[in-house]
């Protein structure tokens, strides 16, 4: 996509994105995810692919080829090293919604997730998209990953909970020794992944 309609590099972002979600696509996305990539197959392209999060959960067989479309030239890095970890072989697109490079109806499911709230022109994106993708191969995820302040209280709720147990002193003493540690294990996961968010928003809040 040009400059005129958007800037597309953002690499402090890009490279804090993953560290920061990590926590939050582990326990929160991983299963709608899934459930997006399920029974896909043909071309289908993953509009607005970021680091890449969606590649493990497409189908890797013959049947399914995956064009992932990321204006971001740093986020299309990441993406593309993501993709080398892979069975699956994403081809990375430079382009945004507005200017597809794929002919008419020849992709047959297209995915946008947290993209069309910063598409400029919506109309135009969504009418571009349109002729490119038959209407029923259409995904628009009914529950968009959650932005850094979502994520964290997200997460600050879940560390509450973990807490509690772990300050209930008869689940500690009645609990298997593995199940204590493993919800230990989570508490100190989940306060590094809120650490993170909040470097990210502060970071986020100085530009």
């Amino acid at each position: 996509m040009s400059g005129e309609s958007h800037d597309p590099e953002h690499p402090l972002f890009a490279r804090v994105y993953d560290p920061v979600m990590a926590l939050p696509e582990r326990f929160l996305l991983a299963d709608h995810r899934a459930h997006l990539a399920e029974g896909l197959s043909g071309l289908v392209l993953d509009i607005g692919s970021g680091t890449g999060a969606m590649f493990p959960h497409y189908p890797a067989t013959p049947e399914v080829t995956v064009h992932a479309v990321e204006p971001d030239p740093h986020m299309r890095r990441q993406a593309t090293e993501r993709a080398d970890r892979l069975p699956l072989d994403p081809a990375a697109v430079d382009a945004g919604i507005e200017d597809l490079p794929h002919p008419q109806h020849r992709v047959h499911a297209a995915g946008a997730g947290r993209v069309l709230s910063s598409v400029p022109d919506l109309r135009a994106g969504v009418a571009a998209l349109a002729g490119r993708v038959p209407v029923a191969g259409l995904t628009e995820p009914d529950a968009e990953p959650a932005p850094p302040e979502k994520a964290r209280a997200r997460l600050a709720d879940g560390l509450a909970r973990t807490r509690g147990k772990l300050d209930n002193a008869a689940f500690v003493e009645k609990a298997p020794a593995e199940v204590v540690q493993r919800e230990r294990d989570k508490q100190a996961e989940t306060e590094s992944a809120l650490a993170r968010i909040d470097e990210q928003i502060r970071r986020v809040e100085r530009l």
